[in-house]
């Protein structure tokens, strides 16, 4: 490193980033290591009601991207098979990334349909 960076105050700079990001790495194992421990508590969810229960946990958790978002949904009667309050904090997680990361003219569209 000192061929290239001959500044001491950027060599101190690059080994702090160094030392952040071991421990950063670090972290996340730890995380991975822990989420791959937890067993979902599953159950048969009426799929429609489960998009209804969702809505106002985004206004909740996301307020201001509740009133830019368009509700498209096609369901019937269909279940679901899963852990709701599990899937309910990674939806609204996704949401949100969805909508700061691909935010183009109006409203954000979720569209919830049965696939065929």
């Amino acid at each position: 490193m000192s061929e290239i960076v001959r500044e001491p105050e950027a060599v101190d700079e690059i080994k702090r980033f160094a030392r952040d990001d071991g421990r950063f790495v670090r972290s996340l194992a730890a995380t991975f290591r822990v989420a791959g421990r937890i067993q979902p508590d599953t159950m048969q969810y009426p799929a429609a009601e489960f998009v209804e229960d969702l809505r106002p946990k985004l206004v909740l958790d996301q307020p201001g991207l509740a009133p830019e978002v368009e509700w498209q949904r096609s369901l019937g009667g269909e279940n679901l098979k899963i852990d709701p309050h599990l899937l309910q904090e990674h939806s609204s997680s996704c949401f949100g990334n969805a909508a700061r990361h691909e935010r183009g003219e109006g409203a954000s569209r979720f569209r919830f349909a049965p696939r065929r």
